[in-house]
């Protein structure tokens, strides 16, 4: 549980765990055994069960893939290989190897002080579609510098546009400022497509916001950045 917001995370069968339930002495667990843990909660009273991979002392250390200062070759391969990896952890290898078209369909479209206000929608994977909402300057000469704006937990593709709540509308800010902005919906708590994790398809839907911005004839594919707050920030990092 994050803040007053819920967020779930998986176990794995097979995998063991090491579960402490308050002052108890922690115990090795399997994954299986994880799904009926008795647990009990009183009404007004604190409870806290920490469970985490059990890492045994023989096993290789983590942290492998952790970047050291190196050539700029090395630090390309370094790059190539753990981007492969994170993909194949997030079961994103298929669509980011797939050339998926957009096929975009402008839902509306406002004329605002400074810049053009869009909502589209296009494909992010052969079988889903997703929405966003898109700002085009109308001052200034393309092309433009271009931000994914992402919103954090319980929020929305309209709240980084709405100046009155925590997110100070900062996408409208990048608006005003002559940016092309656009963001989607990353929030969700269900997985959409069987075979997919949850952080797999909101980074996928991210990427692929990206990927529309350097279709756009407006954006300068050399200044592309990503702003968020709160699951925006990691998101964006």
């Amino acid at each position: 549980r994050i803040n007053q917001f819920p967020e779930w995370f998986t176990v794995s069968a097979v995998q063991k765990y090491e579960v402490k339930l308050g002052e108890e002495p922690p115990r090795i667990l399997e994954g299986v055994d994880l799904y009926e843990f008795p647990l009990r909660v009183k009404a007004n009273e604190p409870l806290r069960l920490s469970v985490k991979i059990y890492q045994d002392p023989a096993a290789p250390k983590l942290r492998t893939m952790k970047y050291t200062p190196q050539s700029r070759r090395a630090v390309l391969a370094w790059q190539q290989d753990l981007r492969a990896r994170l993909f194949g952890l997030l079961k994103m290898t298929d669509p980011v190897k797939a050339k998926i078209p957009f096929d975009a369909r402008l839902i509306t479209s406002e004329e605002r002080p400074g810049y053009i206000f869009q909502e589209v929608e296009f494909n992010s994977t052969p079988g889903r579609r997703i929405k966003a909402l898109v700002t085009i300057p109308r001052t200034g000469s393309p092309p433009y510098p271009a931000v994914v704006s992402i919103h954090g937990h319980g929020g929305s593709r309209y709240v980084v546009y709405d100046r009155s709540n925590v997110y100070k509308g900062f996408a409208s800010e990048l608006a005003d400022s002559g940016y092309v902005t656009i963001a989607a919906d990353v929030g969700q708590h269900e997985v959409y497509e069987p075979g997919r994790t949850l952080m797999g398809e909101r980074l996928w839907d991210v990427m692929r916001c990206i990927d529309y911005l350097l279709s756009m004839r407006e954006v300068d594919r050399t200044a592309v950045g990503c702003a968020g707050l709160s699951l925006g920030g990691e998101m964006a990092m």
